[in-house]
């Protein structure tokens, strides 16, 4: 094989790689921010479907605000975001007062929270949500 031919090869190869990790970038989102499913299972309603939104609180994306959170329509809960931790301070929301954490998965597609909701001021009892990013 020549010097060029060579060359010409490792040029194809190279740019079918560039081309291979271009397509990869597109499909992974670099933010949480958007629309997310989530699938829960609360203490008193069982298991119910609905959906959030979140958005970021500051120029950081270390701030966030999801809208329905705990299904609550007219609410929204504010949290921190470090790396892929979530952490969801005391607050209350209408008469629901939830705390809690939450993992984002490494492609930023899946969000998996276990908080504390106490709507009757008795202690409340644990949740789990799985959020899955609309696409």
């Amino acid at each position: 094989m020549t010097l060029k031919r060579f060359r010409y090869l490792v040029l194809i190869c190279f740019t079918a790689w560039f081309a291979s990790c271009d397509q990869i970038i597109q499909n992974t989102p670099s933010t949480i921010s958007g629309e997310w499913k989530v699938e829960e299972t609360h203490y008193i309603t069982g298991k119910t479907n609905y959906y959030i939104s979140i958005e970021y609180t500051d120029t950081l994306k270390t701030g966030i605000k999801i809208y329905n959170f705990n299904n609550l329509n007219s609410y929204h809960c504010t949290a921190k975001l470090s790396g892929n931790y979530i952490t969801i301070p005391s607050q209350k929301l209408g008469n629901n007062t939830v705390k809690g954490s939450g993992t984002v998965s490494s492609d930023n597609k899946t969000i998996t929270f276990n908080y504390n909701d106490d709507p009757y001021g008795d202690g409340g009892g644990s949740v789990t949500a799985k959020c899955t990013r609309l696409e």
